[in-house]
């Protein structure tokens, strides 16, 4: 099983959520969704150009039921006085396929992408933080914050030998596993290639405002979907209820 960083516009599509159909299908062909300006040191994922494609197939096909003037929410949603009459054959859009246009929303909004073994990461993070079970860093708000703090010096190659490497030498030892000088520079490189990447994707993440959230992906790769469908945005036109940068591997905001 693989941990995945995903790092995303979630402003991006709670507006492409909300604006009519026709406007988001012209917007999607100009490729005006995606912002260039958050493209930035660890945020080097490129656009899923099949998911724009498929949502881009199921916008013209609810402009071609007359549906153009209204957005993908009021199309999903149950019928309510703002949305207007009560369709004769109920919502346009049920509750799956919700899902899947704003799951290729999400894909297609990504600016940061990272995948790792989940033992692999697990490993790292006991190591560096002395936690024999590690899960909460990525679940739990305030054990985040001493994450950050080891991801702070992740790509100072000096301060992190300094800080760690003696707990590096102990976890080795404690394993039976030579824990020479050259042992120990070795597992430090390995850290630092599992913690680089998280901190450049969360670091472009914060100066780019985007949501950054973690999840367990399995062969099948429904990870993501699994998320969204146990996700909770935050009403359109309200502040996020926690920084924009989060990370959860079971579907809450941290």
């Amino acid at each position: 099983m693989d941990l995945v960083l995903r790092a995303y516009d979630a402003d991006a599509v709670a507006r492409a959520e909300t604006v009519p159909v026709e406007v988001l299908l012209v917007a999607l062909r100009r490729g005006a969704l995606r912002a260039a300006d958050k493209r930035r040191v660890g945020l080097d994922a490129d656009e899923d150009i099949y998911a724009r494609e498929t949502i881009a197939e199921r916008l013209e096909g609810l402009i071609q039921e007359n549906h153009g003037a209204a957005s993908l929410k009021m199309l999903a949603a149950a019928p309510s006085e703002e949305a207007g009459p009560v369709p004769l054959h109920g919502a346009a859009i049920d509750a799956d396929e919700a899902l899947a246009l704003r799951e290729d929303l999400v894909r297609t909004l990504t600016y940061g992408l990272w995948r790792a073994p989940e033992a692999v990461v697990s490993h790292v993070l006991s190591i560096v933080t002395g936690r024999p079970d590690p899960a909460p860093l990525l679940s739990e708000l305030d054990a985040f914050a001493e994450l950050e703090s080891v991801l702070a010096i992740a790509q100072d190659d000096e301060a992190f030998a300094a800080r760690f490497g003696e707990r590096i030498r102990a976890d080795l030892a404690r394993a039976k596993k030579p824990a020479d000088a050259a042992a120990v520079r070795r597992e430090l490189a390995t850290c630092g290639q599992v913690l680089g990447p998280i901190a450049r994707l969360l670091n472009g993440a914060r100066a780019s405002n985007l949501r950054v959230i973690a999840y367990q992906d399995e062969p099948g790769r429904d990870g993501l979907t699994r998320f969204l469908a146990n996700d909770q945005f935050a009403p359109t036109g309200e502040e996020p209820a926690a920084p924009p940068t989060s990370a959860n591997g079971h579907g809450g905001q941290c």
